[in-house]
């Protein structure tokens, strides 16, 4: 393999939880990693004898709770400014790779099949990302859209929260896969008005990890949607848990507003989590406007 393909840099802005054991193993072991995520793109490119540096990745905030708290705070103050934007401005020019897929980092540890898409400003630079990250257990497809790929990563989480609230509400299957199709639709609007393209939505990183984020339990998003449908609320300061999608129905409903686009299932979590309205009246705000 040449030279060029041996070292590299990637970054991380994950919020994935990792407890404070697995982070000094890491750390023990010469492994420079932030998240479950990091370590498992760690482990794909030593699989392929590729030298990787995980770069400031975005921790959790410990709990005062936790043993090592002020070292735990230490490194998630040392990492938290650094979000994605930032990591690419600092370190990248345009022509960044992104990675987006239906891909649970513990799955990609345990070296089990895994497909993802990738894609960059730059086909030469995905093509060196994809032979550094191709193996016989994880594929990887490039495609021509990086708008489009990083507004899946965002939106996939944002249906899993919708997903998530009508299970913890016990609605019907009928209808909750009728929202799940609604959604999906709403993806490819949001996409589209945004200068992505539609058929990215049916690819890996659309269709695959909507679906995988809106109906697997090992899904913290989803999670989070049952227990506010449940009217149960996570304390994430005490806990040490983020949940990505909370932070992003912000940005994407302040998106909708700002370009006239009107999603129901956008709509659905901001007034659940955001608004605070109660999970039945905005069910069926959203009910009403289905057909």
């Amino acid at each position: 393999m040449p030279n060029e393909y041996y070292d590299g840099v990637l970054g991380t802005s994950d919020k994935a939880l990792v407890l404070w054991s697995d982070y000094t193993f890491l750390a023990s072991n010469s492994i420079d990693a932030s998240d479950l995520e990091s370590y498992a793109v760690l482990k794909i490119c030593k699989t392929n004898n590729v030298k990787c540096i995980i770069i400031k990745g975005v921790t959790d905030k410990p709990m005062r709770s936790m043993d090592g708290y002020n070292e735990q705070l230490d490194v998630y103050e040392e990492n938290l400014p650094i979000v994605m934007k930032k990591i690419i401005e600092e370190y990248f020019d345009d022509n960044y790779v992104a990675l987006s897929g239906p891909n649970f980092a513990s799955e990609i540890m345990l070296n089990l099949p895994t497909v993802t898409n990738i894609a960059s400003k730059s086909y030469e630079n995905s093509l060196k990302v994809k032979k550094v990250l191709t193996t016989k257990q994880f594929k990887v497809k490039i495609i021509d859209d990086i708008c489009g790929i990083e507004l899946c990563g965002i939106l996939k989480n944002i249906n899993a929260i919708a997903n998530g609230i009508c299970e913890g509400m016990n609605v019907n299957e009928n209808a909750r896969f009728g929202i799940l199709t609604r959604g999906f639709k709403d993806t490819i609007m949001i996409i589209e008005a945004m200068g992505g393209k539609s058929e990215t939505v049916h690819e890996y990183c659309g269709f695959g990890d909507l679906i995988l984020t809106s109906t697997s339990h090992e899904s913290r998003n989803h999670t989070l949607g049952i227990l506010y449908g449940q009217r149960l609320i996570i304390d994430e300061n005490a806990s040490g848990i983020v949940f990505e999608g909370k932070n992003s129905i912000k940005a994407i409903k302040e998106i909708c507003s700002n370009n006239n686009i009107s999603s129901g299932t956008v709509n659905f979590v901001y007034d659940v989590i955001i608004k605070k309205i109660t999970p039945t009246k905005a069910f069926n705000k959203l009910w009403e406007n289905i057909e």
